[in-house]
């Protein structure tokens, strides 16, 4: 752990190299397309089934706000997919999402797209905001497992756009919704009077499986289901698939 530099995403150009990465995975993917038009609707569906495992469930749900517990199996795999996707360290994410909830709709919030701005937002372009609170980060290099993938991530999301862009495509364009739409002024409804200005759209369910509900999440970040309004609107389907790899069970109980 001593030997283990704090990287800071900003100011060493990290950010910039992952959206090279994410330019080359759409060159990518659209000569593909041109070679094989037949596989664009199979691939896509995969790769938006894959973001929302890894990504939405596993590494904003479970490893970030502790909402499930996973066996040590699931974990290791939980790792190796969302390091795939061109998002960044597991660990860098969790530190930087925890400053989000910190600071939500300030200056300092990373993924506030008034103070980013949509554009660089959408570009994934961020600021300096953006640099993990090195003290939440130490939190989570305390494992030989966890230092390799906060040194080696970028290697997979390589392998990744290389061998299979529509996974990291779609990674980047999925993330823009909760990162963007949820944040948007006139767009959503709230239940909730939290500090910041996070929406529930509850119309992208089919797209985001639960995540859309973003003010029930700030209202509530560790509760694992979403839907306090008892609605089919608010139902949280992203609660049944972790309760499921948790223990085996759906339960409906949060």
């Amino acid at each position: 752990m001593k030997n283990i530099k704090m990287i800071n995403l900003y100011n060493n150009l990290n950010i910039y190299k992952h959206q090279l990465l994410n330019l080359f995975a759409h060159l990518n993917l659209i000569i593909i397309y041109i070679q094989l038009p037949n596989v664009i609707i199979p691939t896509l569906i995969f790769g938006w089934i894959f973001n929302n495992i890894f990504h939405s469930l596993f590494l904003h749900r479970i490893y970030t706000h502790r909402q499930f517990t996973l066996n040590n199996t699931l974990q290791k795999i939980g790792l190796f997919g969302f390091s795939m996707l061109n998002l960044g360290s597991p660990h860098v994410y969790a530190a930087v999402h925890l400053k989000h909830h910190k600071f939500a709709s300030t200056k300092d919030d990373p993924h506030d797209p008034y103070h980013t701005t949509i554009w660089r937002s959408i570009l994934s372009l961020w600021t300096s905001s953006y640099n993990p609170p090195k003290s939440i980060l130490k939190n989570y290099l305390y494992k030989r497992e966890n230092i390799w993938y906060y040194k080696n991530h970028f290697k997979l999301s390589c392998l990744c756009a290389i061998c299979f862009p529509f996974i990291t495509v779609m990674a980047f364009w999925l993330s823009k919704i909760v990162i963007i739409i949820t944040h948007l002024n006139n767009i959503g409804y709230r239940n909730f009077d939290t500090k910041e200005n996070s929406k529930n759209i509850w119309w992208l369910k089919p797209i985001a499986w639960g995540d859309e509900m973003h003010n029930n999440h700030h209202y509530k970040p560790a509760n694992g289901n979403l839907n306090f309004a008892n609605s089919w609107k608010e139902y949280d389907l992203m609660f049944y698939i972790g309760k499921f790899l948790e223990t085996g069970k759906i339960w409906k109980n949060a």
